[in-house]
């Protein structure tokens, strides 16, 4: 299997009510080879419109508070717990969480990145099992044989002084943490935007 193929399966993938309501999925993108490997919550409306993720505000936001810290985006692979919009506010329902997990697991031994990021409380509980994000970042974990490390997801970090602070001063720690990582081989190929469906 593929990176590619993976997320071809993804884009096609009925496996839980979303797929009813979405213009594209968003299986994520970046190196197939990348320094870290960014797991969010769910699209939003206009991750669901291009099919990328982290394009909308949370994702302007997130881009900034990247080049503040001096990382570039192409050294990551950026996708998200649930790969298609949910059909109502809120967070993701654990049906969909469940259907869309082993996803994330194949993704993550594909890219094989050095580091992974789980950015928000849905991400946090889908890979740890941890529902308290003050016990979360306190710490990095291992996850599948690989560096994990926790933040707040951007969208709170926009919205509230001290998550802002939080998740800027977690994001200089990834950066000093992956410079400080053996690098990766330069990745050959990128991930393609997904089929329309």
């Amino acid at each position: 299997m593929t990176l590619e193929r993976l997320h071809a399966r993804i884009s096609s993938c009925l496996r839980c009510d979303y797929h009813r309501c979405r213009i594209y999925a968003v299986p994520g993108e970046g190196p197939v080879r990348a320094d870290a490997m960014v797991v969010g919550e769910a699209p939003g409306r206009t991750e669901d419109e291009q099919g990328r993720p982290f394009v909308g505000r949370s994702g302007r936001f997130f881009d900034q508070v990247l080049r503040q810290v001096g990382i570039d985006r192409g050294r990551l692979f950026i996708t998200s717990t649930v790969k298609c919009l949910p059909d109502h506010p809120g967070p993701p329902r654990e049906d969909s969480i469940d259907a869309c997990i082993g996803y994330l697991h194949q993704q993550a031994d594909l890219v094989k990145p050095a580091m992974v990021v789980l950015m928000g409380r849905i991400a946090c509980r889908a890979v740890l099992g941890i529902e308290d994000l003050r016990v979360a970042t306190a710490k990095t974990w291992r996850w599948r044989d690989m560096l994990c490390c926790v933040t707040h997801h951007p969208a709170a970090a926009m919205r509230f002084p001290e998550p802002a602070r939080s998740f800027r001063s977690d994001w200089r720690a990834i950066r000093r943490r992956l410079d400080g990582l053996a690098k990766h081989s330069p990745p050959e190929q990128h991930v393609r935007r997904p089929r329309r469906r």
